[in-house]
């Protein structure tokens, strides 16, 4: 269920819940990588609201994801020239070095199954759980899901939770402690949202907050502090995005950040 509205006392009382659940563990550098048509990366400093190149992934590649794990970033996956299921890695041990360059990763092997085969869709980590969101079955924006999986890892079993309000893919989702923000993406029409709820993986229940200062899809979004940062994507007309803002919890306001050196769509973002 959806709430589309609420009393000043109950949005106060939400905003301090949000809040509380937005810690970043002290990380503040933004790696982004990648992107249609494009094997570039570059970090954002937080502090100093600035831009640094680093060194390029070994081809163009899009659609793919990345986490941080072992002090190595790593990305996965993606779609270069074809689909791959491989992964590739950085050191940014003990700080980041911009000259180390991307290694091979991990083997891979099939784990599970998801209820149906899914692209374009989101995933976020709860413990040993894992979060699916959205998506579509085919190329169609007609076949788009509203649907939302919880995958238990130990247990190798999937779990449907109530589905979101509406059915979106190419979206981008960013925790924050036990909920996720799903922000943009593409609606059953084809059109560029500029959309933003909180879904509560307890409750399974959603609510909406202030919308994007544009439409996107395909961009990505990390949390620093009390701020969800959204990065690039492509906007209503098909231009693929340069633009960053930022979404502070704390005032319930957005802000225009510096623009990446590349405008980038169906790109890779982590926290470093």
């Amino acid at each position: 269920m959806m709430s589309k509205g609420c009393s000043c006392q109950d949005g106060e009382r939400h905003r301090r819940k949000l809040k509380k659940s937005t810690a970043s563990a002290g990380k503040e550098d933004i790696i982004v990588a990648g992107g249609y048509g494009t094997d570039s990366v570059e970090m954002f400093n937080w502090r100093q609201r600035q831009w640094s190149p680093l060194q390029s992934i070994p081809k163009t590649c899009s659609s793919a994801t990345s986490f941080v794990y072992n002090n190595h970033v790593t990305i996965a996956g993606g779609h270069c020239s074809g689909y791959v299921n491989d992964m590739i890695r950085l050191n940014i041990n003990p700080n980041l070095d911009l000259s180390r360059r991307w290694m091979p990763s991990y083997a891979v092997k099939i784990l599970s199954r998801m209820p149906e085969p899914r692209r374009d869709h989101s995933t976020q980590l709860f413990d040993d759980n894992l979060l699916i969101v959205g998506g579509r079955t085919t190329a169609s924006y007609q076949d788009n899901l509203s649907s939302v999986i919880l995958y238990d890892i130990k247990k190798n079993e999937c779990k449907k939770l109530a589905p979101l309000p509406y059915e979106v893919n190419d979206m981008t989702t960013v925790r924050l402690g036990d909920k996720i923000v799903v922000l943009g993406g593409v609606d059953i029409h084809g059109q560029a949202l500029d959309t933003v709820i909180i879904y509560n993986v307890k409750t399974e229940q959603s609510h909406v907050l202030p919308p994007m200062r544009c439409k996107r899809w395909g961009c990505t979004a990390v949390v620093i502090g009390n701020n969800i940062v959204v990065l690039g994507g492509m906007d209503e007309q098909r231009r693929v995005l340069k633009s960053v803002e930022a979404f502070n919890f704390e005032s319930y306001t957005s802000q225009e950040l510096p623009e990446m050196s590349q405008a980038r769509c169906v790109h890779t973002a982590v926290l470093v």
